[in-house]
Formats: structure tokens, sequence, C-alpha cells
């Protein structure tokens, strides 16, 4: 495990048109806009993945600016996607992330199928490892190379009695109902990033408010410690307040001079 503090990214200010496309039959809650730059390809590229505790299943303005603004920084392709609410949650809402990976890895974006990131905040950030964790192999299509998680969760299970009455609520309804039989147990392992390691899979920047108390920062260090004993290092940032998913973004990490944002592009530029 490394903890950074990485100089801001270099300002791309990269101009990009806006392909809004569907990788599912639901056009609406299976949608991918992809800002996809003008400069010759193939790029690395990013896929967000929103928040919004498994129950909101588009962007608010405040995400869809974030992503414009990693897309003018990188020079990259970035895509954002908006996903089912409908249940099973647990089955669903996975099943879209791997899709909407692969739609945005083969659909003619310009994108280096090999060099792709998952960037993913709260619930996004839970989806986003979860994708990363659960295939096999190298970095190609249906597996990215990296993922970025911001204040996601990534044991189901301790975030459930470690996140207060909220964490609760939202964890219950994604995951249809408590850990209180074996069948409900194995899900909650099953939908756990913490439970798909090998040592192929993507390494990680994990993101969080050393305050934060719906994602405690505990929920990073365990992946983070799990991650070791396969052989794969994890980047930890932290910002030395509450604040929790893309309120974190703009705020400055500890012992750095750069915001979490920032901090995270830096890191993908040495990844991807």
């Amino acid at each position: 495990m490394s903890i950074v503090a990485l100089i801001a990214p270099t300002q791309a200010n990269a101009s990009f048109t806006t392909v809004t496309t569907s990788y599912g039959p639901d056009t609406v809650n299976q949608a991918l806009t992809v800002y996809e730059p003008t400069t010759p390809g193939p790029h690395p590229a990013i896929l967000y993945v929103h928040g919004g505790c498994w129950a909101r299943g588009t962007l608010n303005a405040a995400e869809v600016s974030l992503a414009q603004e990693i897309a003018n920084k990188t020079g990259w392709v970035v895509a954002t996607m908006t996903y089912r609410l409908t249940a099973p949650k647990w089955q669903n809402m996975p099943a879209d992330v791997d899709a909407a990976l692969r739609k945005l890895q083969t659909g003619g974006y310009g994108v280096d199928p090999a060099r792709v990131a998952l960037w993913g905040e709260s619930a996004g950030g839970h989806l986003s490892l979860l994708e990363g964790m659960k295939g096999k192999g190298a970095p190609g299509v249906g597996r990215p190379k990296a993922v970025v998680s911001i204040s996601g969760p990534v044991d189901l299970r301790t975030e459930l009695v470690s996140g207060g009455q909220t964490a609760l609520a939202c964890v219950k309804d994604f995951e249809g109902g408590l850990p209180n039989s074996k069948a409900m147990i194995d899900r909650y392992w099953n939908t756990s990033s913490i439970g798909w390691i090998d040592k192929t899979d993507p390494t990680v920047f994990l993101g969080n408010g050393v305050a934060d108390t719906l994602v405690p920062p505990t929920q990073p260090a365990q992946l983070a410690a799990n991650l070791k004993i396969a052989g794969i290092n994890a980047t930890i940032a932290l910002v030395p307040n509450d604040h929790h998913s893309t309120a974190t973004e703009h705020d400055k990490v500890a012992g750095g001079s750069a915001a979490m944002e920032d901090t995270a592009i830096s890191w993908l530029r040495t990844t991807l």
C-alpha cells in the first residue's frame, strides 16, 4: 500500500465531441455518454460510474461537470453511464457496469481497450471495484487496467455495520435483505470486491475522507491490505475532513498540494 501526494496534472484543455448511445435495450436507464477527443486515437479511456446509494440511476449536475472536467484535463475518452434501478439490484447494476465497459471498449470511440480505467464514487466506487476484481487475466475487453474508487465500499458486510443507519438502509436495499441466512451471507460476499481478489486484478486508487462516517476509511484500508497479500499495490489518498463522494474531489489531499481529482488523474497518467 502506498499513500500519495502527487502534483497536479498538466491541463490538457482538450476539445471533444459528445456522443450519446446505449449499451443495452433500455435506452434511458442503460445510456452511455461518451466525450471523445478530436485528436487521433487510440486513447486511454475512463468509464465514470456515479454514486447515489444504489438508489439513483442518473447523474447529477456535479457529476456531469466532474466527468467533463476529467475529459478536459486528460485529453482521453471519458464516458458516463446510467444504470437500472430495477430489482434485483445486486445483479442488474454490476451487469450494467460490465456491459457499459465493454461498449466503451468496442464501440468505435477511439479507445485502446487495454488502457481503460473505471472511476467510481460511493456506490459507483463499489460497482467499479467489483467489476475490476471479478474478472481474471490481462487488461482488455471486459477487463479494466485500473480502478479509481472515491468513497467506495469494498466489503458490504462490514459496511453494513460501520457506515451508520443511512449505509445500512442503502446496503439492505441493494442486496434485497440482510445477511441473516447462508444464501444472503453468500450474496453479500459475492457482491463485495474484497471477495474476488486474485493476482491478475488491476491496480487501484482509493480516495476517502478520514472522518467520513458513511464509508469510513477502514473500507479502503481493508481492500488495500488484502490486495497486498495478492501482490497488488493499492494507492490510498485521504482528505482531512468528513466529505464523501463527489464532495471530496476538490479537497486537497492530506500531505500534498493537489486536490483529490488531480491526484487521481496524476496516478492514472502513470498507470494507463
